[in-house]
């Protein structure tokens, strides 16, 4: 089976900052998800990561192409509730996109927030490993926004609001907590 099928591919999205229009140019990643029926193979897999690296080449105003996949029996709540409201159909039938989704903010924090001790481990064992200076490089840039990305629970469950955009991210924590505007700046 071909990676692009209708039979085998549900739908196809594009996600994040790109559909928002808030993409800054040389910066921003792109992030596509491939909902399927079933597991791929390790072919498939290999040919998703080749087409990655080969969008990423042709296109060098992006910093990184995303191309994920993921069976529709196995998403979960935060995964769903991104499909929701913060992605576009660009193959398929469009099932997933709402205009409003009514979710508990407990579990929005807790499905849509990276966990911070994860993350830090994570990012810590990849620069210990890489002797990759530009892998270094991307990781450094990556970093402070995930931290400031898992500090939206805060946000979440002291104010209420979800931000989807590392922007107005960044705006709504300086504005709800301008105690430690300089932290989330300096994550930024």
């Amino acid at each position: 089976t071909s990676v692009i099928d209708s039979k085998y591919i549900h739908n196809i999205r594009l996600m994040g900052s790109v559909p928002r229009g808030d993409a800054i140019e040389y910066h921003s990643d792109i992030d596509f998800i491939a909902l399927t029926y079933q597991k791929p193979s390790p072919v498939q897999y290999q040919e998703i990561a080749t087409t990655a690296i080969e969008l990423k080449n042709n296109h060098k105003s992006v910093s990184r192409v995303d191309l994920e996949i993921v069976t529709i029996d196995c998403l979960g709540i935060g995964r769903e509730f991104i499909l929701n409201t913060d992605s576009i159909t660009i193959f398929g039938n469009d099932t997933y996109t709402k205009e409003y989704v009514d979710i508990d903010s407990v579990e929005l924090a807790k499905n849509n927030t990276p966990n911070l001790t994860n993350l830090l481990s994570d990012y810590a064992q990849r620069i210990a490993t890489s002797d990759n200076l530009e892998d270094i490089h991307k990781v450094s840039r990556w970093i402070g926004k995930d931290i400031l990305k898992s500090l939206r629970q805060r946000l979440i469950l002291e104010k209420g609001i979800y931000e989807k955009s590392i922007h107005k991210l960044l705006f709504a924590m300086i504005q709800n907590f301008s105690e430690d505007a300089d932290l989330f700046n300096d994550l930024y």
